[in-house]
């Protein structure tokens, strides 16, 4: 006779079976890297970016990855993969900060220090700190055994496999935002945001935010890790706009990167034609697919000068 004493235990046992598999099973699919070597590079998110890509910068970016790209969403379209003969990951965030920024760098070095970091410098980046959601912290790594966030990207995962929606992450971090649909003309888009400028709604840099991109360089330079430098500019006629801000972040900066760091500066006078066309941009504030065409061949260039200068040191 079944009691309920024995129908309990027998229910305890059942599910802790289950959950136990579940794990199990979880883990030897690794979605994020974190168990086992990936070095065929072929992990990617699908939906949640925060949470995924702080899991992916516990193992699977310092293992694969001897450069790291870190910056908001202005760099989030720039596919690393085209730059020949670099492993770089781009761990760009969408509506990204210093301070995260901070916590995904000091993930990947706990791990493995990479060789060169990349960061992409805006005053959107300085605009605010803390992390801007609560799925970047520690105890996040338990959800790769099994939990919601994960089962949600194993759906995202299904339904990308199936057809049935598009996936635009890679397994090198990047996000191609162009595949969202654009209903308002990039000049009304301008127009607004300039708007916004004029009636101060947009954010303002942070002395807070300043300091705390200050220690990120003291870091990596403590760790011995090259540092390199890009600055993504908006079209010119919003880049005007947003003189003040630009200003004081590059008077900042200029005391904070040595010159032989800039990687790519988008605001200097020879790329003013580059923020003139409105061709090259998706909206105030992000390039669009023939931009970045543009962005990552000047980069590439860039980083083969760089990387030849540092081989020969």
């Amino acid at each position: 006779m079944l009691t309920s004493k024995k129908f309990t235990f027998y229910f305890f046992v059942l599910c802790a079976s289950i959950i136990g598999i579940a794990a199990l099973v979880n883990y030897q699919i690794d979605f994020y890297g974190l168990f086992q070597p990936s070095p065929q590079r072929d992990k990617q998110i699908y939906r949640i970016e925060r949470a995924g890509k702080y899991l992916m910068s516990m193992r699977y970016i310092p293992e694969n990855f001897d450069t790291v790209l870190l910056g908001s969403s202005s760099s989030l379209l720039l596919d690393t993969k085209k730059l020949d003969g670099h492993h770089i990951y781009n761990a760009s965030l969408n509506g990204g900060n210093v301070s995260e920024m901070r916590i995904l760098l000091e993930n990947i070095v706990r791990h493995k220090k990479p060789k060169n970091v990349i960061l992409s410098i805006s005053p959107y980046l300085c605009f605010s700190t803390g992390p801007k959601t609560d799925l970047m912290n520690p105890r996040i790594f338990w959800t790769a055994f099994g939990s919601p966030l994960l089962y949600s990207e194993y759906l995202f995962w299904l339904r990308s496999s199936l057809g049935l929606s598009a996936n635009g992450f890679d397994s090198y971090g990047r996000y191609n935002y162009m595949l969202e649909a654009q209903r308002t003309p990039i000049e009304e888009q301008i127009e607004q945001a300039i708007e916004k400028v004029r009636k101060n709604e947009t954010g303002h840099i942070l002395p807070e935010a300043l300091n705390e991109l200050k220690d990120i360089v003291q870091f990596l330079r403590r760790n011995g890790i090259s540092i390199f430098v890009l600055y993504m500019a908006p079209p010119e006629e919003y880049y005007k706009a947003t003189q003040n801000d630009w200003t004081d972040l590059k008077k900042y900066t200029a005391d904070l990167f040595r010159e032989n760091e800039i990687l790519l500066d988008l605001t200097r006078d020879e790329h003013l034609d580059f923020r003139k066309n409105l061709s090259n941009f998706k909206d105030n504030g992000h390039i669009n697919q023939g931009g970045h065409d543009i962005v990552i061949t000047l980069l590439h260039r860039a980083l083969s000068t760089k990387f030849s200068s540092l081989k020969a040191e």
